[in-house]
């Protein structure tokens, strides 16, 4: 997204972002950024408790010290603006369980931008690299071959 965060989300976020700095990523943060970070059809699968459990072992592993950096997120300006003055190819690609960056705010992304193309991916969270490779990784490389392959 270019969007600011919203104010809403903007003061929930600021209150992990002190509690990061207090008490860093103890139990209950980590499971606040597993919500975050991964859907929650990924969440459920059994086939993918060994993601859920790299991704929380990643969470539990960071240093306080990172509460700056998420607040560099969280402080954010809007560069909306920018948007469409972007002319090289570009590929957008969502999850409809993103609770951080919820799929109208890509498909704005998409609007913005002159010829963006757009895959949203049903029950993928803000991690779609991680939670559907095996659909993302084949588009990714689709998408450069089509834009760079010729060169």
């Amino acid at each position: 997204s270019a969007r600011a965060e919203p104010e809403d989300q903007r003061a929930a976020f600021s209150g992990v972002c002190d509690h990061m700095e207090v008490a860093g990523f103890d139990t209950g943060l980590q499971e606040t950024l597993l919500g975050i970070m991964l859907g929650a059809t990924t969440r459920a699968n059994p086939d993918k408790s060994d993601l859920v459990a790299s991704f929380s072992r990643q969470i539990a592993s960071l240093p306080a010290a990172l509460c700056h950096a998420s607040r560099g997120v969280v402080a954010r300006a809007d560069a909306s603006h920018l948007l469409a003055s972007i002319s090289a190819p570009t590929l957008v690609i969502n999850g409809t369980e993103d609770v951080a960056r919820p799929p109208e705010w890509s498909a704005d992304v998409v609007r913005r931008i002159p010829g963006a193309m757009h895959t949203q991916l049903d029950g993928v969270g803000h991690s779609p690299t991680q939670e559907a490779p095996d659909t993302v990784i084949p588009l990714i490389l689709d998408f450069v071959e089509t834009h760079l392959g010729s060169r």
